[in-house]
């Protein structure tokens, strides 16, 4: 199924790509919509059940035996897989414009933060490779066998792939999504079916057919479209999908967790959502934390999962806080993605520009505005303003729920206990920002957060030699650092009697 719309720079195969090939095209199909002219720019493949069987089993095969001639891939050195990922890192970066601009198509970001984002998932492919080779165990001292033998005892352990690694992607970073699946897997020495999201299918598509030109053995890197049911649920169902990570929203989370007592009882690593939360204290340096406030509710047209789309400013310098955001939302007009000066771009789709709308027409009995408006004019687009609220409580909608658009609520505090306990007041525990120029406070209250990263002094910070995950609702596992190792492998302890 190839496609090639004028404002796609290639000829895309949208088909399912299983085995090392594109399959025919599926019975079903699903329109690809570029958000900021509402325009179908493609039709790509919605992978039935069947087709979900074909690709795990691919991935089986893949794994045990090898497909056409090439050896089982859990026999594969991690030196090899090493190769195989550069090589793949390498494309890449040979191909970032394309990349970044089939992202911009369908997701609607801007080309500069397109790019960003793009030579960000290369980094990340480049540290994945790295750590194919830094998969370890553990030795413990010799001690007498226990049996009464007179021998001794040489016990260790090794990490072990599953096997088949099923990744389910979000929609809100395509590229990235595709590396931190794909590529902590493959390095692990497993086999993955990926499901790109229907919302945004080009990068995935285009990855894949990357990942042939790299050299990967058939079967090893299988990439299928789809809605959540039926692909996603076949998925979290499969008996020989043997682990399962997913990034999205905590109710599709959940359903994944039981489906998986459901079936195998398969290992499941979550990345779900957020309501991340930012102080301002009074001796913060204000300049810099308006401006990193502004930057996290706004990237991606808001839609990011460690957003800081909650803001606690001390009451004492509240009003310049808020002054500051005003300013720079002033001066931020969302516009065509494709253009070089755009710093925002439309959100993702008309669903989500909906659900956006409808807690922008609650805020009106919720919260004051301060920029933005509660009725959006609609032209061509799924355009919304930077808007800044001022909540009634903390317990109105804008403030405990996820929304995903470029809206943030500030409120003032008194005392750093009060704010804390407000702060932690929420089923989410994905990021926290903290702004002081005492270390003292920073550290303590950084201690005190109840999130799995923070950040002291700066925006919103994704290192990919450190673990990256949430506390609470906010998921389960770890992506990046070697974290993800533990995820990504199984243990076995080995005994040895000598």
């Amino acid at each position: 199924m190839e496609t090639q719309h004028s404002s796609i720079p290639i000829k895309l195969n949208l088909s399912n790509f299983i085995a090392g090939k594109f399959a025919p095209p599926s019975a079903k199909t699903f329109p690809v919509v570029n958000p900021a002219t509402e325009e179908q720019i493609a039709v790509c493949s919605e992978a039935s059940v069947e087709e979900v069987d074909q690709a795990v089993a691919a991935a089986k095969r893949a794994f045990y035996k090898g497909i056409d001639g090439h050896k089982a891939w859990k026999d594969v050195p991690g030196a090899e897989r090493k190769a195989l990922l550069k090589k793949l890192a390498e494309l890449m970066q040979r191909d970032l414009d394309i990349i970044a601009k089939l992202n911009s198509i369908d997701l609607g970001a801007p080309m500069m933060a397109s790019k960003a984002l793009t030579m960000g998932a290369i980094a990340k492919l480049d540290w994945c490779a790295a750590t194919a080779e830094r998969i370890t165990g553990e030795t413990v001292e010799p001690k007498p066998n226990p049996d009464g033998s007179g021998s001794n005892l040489f016990s260790c352990s090794w990490r072990q792939p599953f096997g088949v690694v099923a990744g389910i992607a979000p929609w809100n970073i395509p590229a990235v999504s595709f590396v931190v699946k794909v590529g902590a897997a493959v390095a692990c020495g497993n086999t993955i079916v990926y499901k790109d999201s229907e919302k945004t299918p080009l990068a995935g598509a285009y990855l894949a057919q990357l990942s042939a030109e790299a050299g990967f053995p058939p079967g090893i890197i299988n990439v299928i479209h789809g809605h959540g049911v039926p692909a996603g649920e076949a998925l979290s169902l499969h008996m020989d999908v043997r682990m399962i990570t997913f990034t999205g929203s905590c109710v599709t989370g959940k359903v994944i967790t039981a489906n998986s007592g459901r079936s195998n009882l398969k290992k499941v690593c979550l990345e779900l959502g957020g309501k991340s939360a930012a102080i301002v204290f009074e001796d913060a340096d204000l300049p810099k934390a308006i401006q990193n406030a502004f930057m996290s509710f706004t990237r991606n047209s808001g839609q990011v999962c460690a957003a800081h789309t909650r803001v606690y400013a001390h009451e004492s310098i509240l009003d310049q806080f808020v002054d500051g955001l005003k300013q720079y939302a002033a001066r931020v007009v969302p516009g065509d993605p494709m253009l070089p000066d755009t710093r925002m771009g439309p959100l993702v789709d008309s669903k989500q520009y909906d659900r956006v709308k409808g807690y922008l027409a609650a805020a009106q009995h919720e919260a004051h505005f301060l920029h933005g408006t509660s009725d959006p004019v609609k032209n061509k687009g799924y355009y919304i303003q930077p808007t800044i609220l001022v909540p009634n409580s903390d317990d109105v909608s804008v403030v405990r729920d996820e929304i995903f658009g470029p809206i943030v609520c500030v409120m003032p505090f008194k005392t750093e206990e009060e704010v804390l306990a407000r702060v932690n007041d929420t089923e989410f525990g994905l990021h926290g920002g903290i702004y002081t120029t005492n270390l003292s406070k920073a550290l303590r209250v950084s201690r005190e957060m109840e999130a799995g990263t923070v950040g002291i002094n700066t925006g919103i910070i994704v290192d990919d030699r450190l673990p990256f995950g949430g506390w609470k609702q906010s998921g389960s596992g770890r992506e990046n650092g070697t974290a993800f190792i533990e995820d990504f492998t199984e243990l076995k302890t080995v005994h040895i009697a000598y």
